[in-house]
C-alpha cells in the first residue's frame, strides 16, 4: 500500500512513468498518453543486422532480462542525418531456442536469420504477418562466435572443442567452401575469440573488438584481400592515441562508398570514433563524437548506414536507431 511510481515501457514509443497510489481494492491509472519516438530499442546488444539497398534492414538484439532476443523488421524512407521516419516491426523471431547471430535480405523482401544453433530461417519482411520456412541448418563444427552474410551464403568465426578459432564460408545448401585460422587472418600472436563481421561487396570484413582493432577483407573465396588497423600508416600518429583506446570496443567494419568505415566506443560509452578508410584500407580520416554512436549496417549504394545511439552514457539505457545519408 501507499505511494509507487509505475514506468511504462514500448517499443517505438517514450518511456512513460507515473506516480499512484495503491489501494487494497485496486488503482486506475485513467488514461496514458505514449509518445510516439524514433525507433527504441529497449536495453540492447545489437549483432548481425542487414540491409538491402532500398533501405530495408533487419536488426537482431538482446534484451536485458528477456531470453529469447527478438528480431526487428523495419521499412524505412531515407531522411539524411535524422532520425527514422516510417517504420514498423515484422517480428522474424522463427526460433525461441537459439539467438540470432546473422541476417540477410533477398531481393529486399525475403528475410534469413542464421541462428546460434545453426538453424537457418526465412520469412516474407514486407508484411507483419506470414510463415517462417527452415531452410538448409549448417554444421558449425564449433560454437559460433560471429557471422555474416555472403552471396554464396554464410561466412562463420567459429571455436571448435580444443579452443581453436576458425572463419569458415558455407555456400548453397549450407555446403563448407573454405576455412581460415582467426589467429592468421588477423595477425594475433594468440586465439582470437572476439570479432564482428559485416558483408562487403562479395565478401566479408572480420575485425578484432579490442585494441589494436586490426580487421581484415575476405572474399567469397576466402582469399585475404588486405589486412588493416585504424592504427596503420601516418593517420595514427597524429590523430590516434593507441595507449587511450587500450580499453575500447571496436564494432564491424562496415562498407561504404568507396571505402569503409568502423565504429569505436569508450569504455563509460562517453565518446566514439568514427575511423573512415579508402578503398583499399588505409585510415584516411577520423570523425570524433562525443556520447556513443554505433553504426552496424550500410548499403553503399544507396550511401545510407544504420546505427543506433544511447540516450544516456549509462549502460542498460534505452538506445535509438538513426538512419544516416552521406
Amino acid at each position: 500500500m501507499g505511494r509507487r511510481s509505475i514506468l511504462i515501457r514500448a517499443i517505438g514509443f517514450l518511456p512513460y512513468s507515473r506516480a499512484v497510489t495503491v489501494e487494497t481494492r485496486g488503482t486506475s491509472l485513467g488514461v496514458v498518453a505514449l509518445h510516439a519516438a524514433a525507433t527504441i530499442l529497449p536495453e540492447l546488444e545489437v549483432t548481425g543486422a542487414s540491409m538491402s539497398d532500398d533501405g530495408v534492414f533487419l536488426v537482431p538484439f538482446q534484451p536485458s532480462r528477456v531470453q529469447d532476443p527478438p528480431v526487428v523488421s523495419s521499412r524505412v524512407r531515407p531522411l539524411g542525418l535524422s532520425e527514422i521516419g516510417d517504420f514498423g516491426y515484422g517480428d522474424l523471431l522463427c526460433n525461441r531456442t537459439s539467438k540470432p547471430v546473422a541476417t540477410r535480405i533477398d531481393d529486399g523482401a525475403t528475410g534469413r536469420v542464421l541462428y546460434s544453433d545453426g538453424t537457418v530461417w526465412t520469412k516474407y519482411v514486407r508484411r507483419p504477418v506470414g510463415d517462417c520456412v527452415r531452410d538448409w541448418p549448417i554444421k558449425f563444427g564449433g560454437v559460433a562466435i560471429a557471422a555474416a552474410a555472403s552471396p554464396r551464403g554464410w561466412v562463420v568465426a567459429t571455436e571448435d572443442s580444443a579452443g581453436s578459432t576458425h572463419l569458415r564460408g558455407f555456400g548453397d545448401l549450407s555446403r563448407p567452401l573454405w576455412s581460415i585460422p582467426l589467429r592468421t587472418l588477423l595477425g594475433a600472436t594468440t586465439e582470437v575469440k572476439k570479432v564482428m563481421l559485416a558483408p562487403a561487396g562479395g565478401g566479408v570484413t572480420v575485425s578484432l573488438t579490442e585494441s589494436p582493432f586490426s580487421w581484415a577483407l575476405v572474399d567469397s573465396a576466402g582469399s585475404i584481400r588486405f589486412q588493416s588497423s585504424p592504427f596503420s600508416g601516418r593517420l595514427a600518429d597524429t590523430l590516434l592515441d593507441r595507449v587511450g583506446l587500450e580499453r575500447w570496443k571496436g564494432y564491424a567494419v562496415l562498407p561504404v562508398r568507396n571505402g569503409f568505415i568502423q565504429t569505436l566506443e569508450s569504455p563509460r560509452v562517453q565518446q566514439g570514433l568514427f575511423v573512415l578508410y579508402d578503398i583499399a584500407g588505409r585510415p584516411v580520416k577520423v570523425m570524433r563524437r562525443h556520447g556513443a554512436s554505433v553504426l552496424v549496417a550500410s548499403a553503399p549504394e544507396m550511401r545510407m548506414l544504420l546505427g543506433y545511439r544511447y540516450n544516456s552514457p549509462r549502460r542498460g539505457s534505452f538506445s535509438r536507431l538513426y538512419m544516416y545519408r552521406y
